[in-house]
């Protein structure tokens, strides 16, 4: 099956379909979704009581430069560093792709 986006609502029918005892080879053919997307639906309904998992706490957090700075000075890193990292890095992806 191709990747796409499913709605809220057609993971909740596929739910309520197989809680109501329907065959999930029946579901999955009708709804042309696969048998791993129902159990990963069912997974996340019973971890969070919806099919859609809440949103990371660790997403779009806001951080000063200042404490980005403090953060790399701890862990032993200057920008030199990095520059040199990020370099050889692209190095390597170039010659990747020749």
């Amino acid at each position: 099956m191709v990747n796409r986006r499913i709605s809220k609502d057609l993971k909740e029918c596929a739910l309520t379909l197989w809680n109501h005892g329907w065959d999930l080879e029946d579901i999955c053919e009708a709804l042309s979704v696969s048998r791993s997307s129902c159990y990963q639906w069912r997974e996340i309904f019973e971890e969070f009581g919806a099919v859609k998992r809440q949103p990371s706490p660790l997403h779009n957090i806001t951080i000063t430069p200042l404490t980005l700075l403090r953060n790399l000075k701890a862990a032993s890193l200057t920008q030199k560093m990095l520059q040199k990292l990020a370099s050889e890095h692209d190095e390597q992806a170039f010659k990747m792709i020749l």
